[in-house]
């Protein structure tokens, strides 16, 4: 990148300093409940976007599974299932499972919806923002 961009902010501070914040950023959202991953190459990933898209990244959830730019592991995926929270707004599967739909790279592979209730965490309503206060 220090080749192709040396104006870029991440060439000016050098890769040393890039890793070093992305370890301590890392570190700090680890220790406050969220832990993030990397390739072990160091190298970005894919990850399926909430709109479908492939996005590329440099740290995911665990849960999220990393697809390396060649797309090898695709051929480990039998299936990719879409979640969605009843009464949450903010992501709408069959927006992604029709953009997902599209992609060559995916071709073969099925994709499903299913929504989920939190019923039991007391959020029955289609409003969730009337729960915050």
């Amino acid at each position: 990148m220090t080749q192709q961009m040396p104006e870029h902010p991440y060439s000016k501070i050098g890769r040393a300093s890039v890793l070093e914040s992305l370890q301590w950023f890392k570190q700090y959202v680890g220790n406050h409940g969220l832990p993030l991953n990397h390739n072990q190459s160091l190298e970005n990933h894919y990850r399926i976007a909430s709109l479908g898209s492939l996005k590329a990244t440099w740290l995911s959830q665990p849960y999220v599974f990393p697809l390396d730019f060649d797309y090898a592991a695709l051929s480990s995926i039998k299936r990719i299932v879409l979640v969605s929270v009843e009464g949450f707004r903010d992501f709408q599967p069959e927006i992604a499972r029709a953009k997902l739909a599209c992609m060559p790279e995916l071709e073969g592979i099925e994709v499903r919806e299913v929504k989920v209730g939190l019923d039991a965490a007391g959020l029955e309503t289609r409003n969730c923002m009337s729960f915050v206060q």
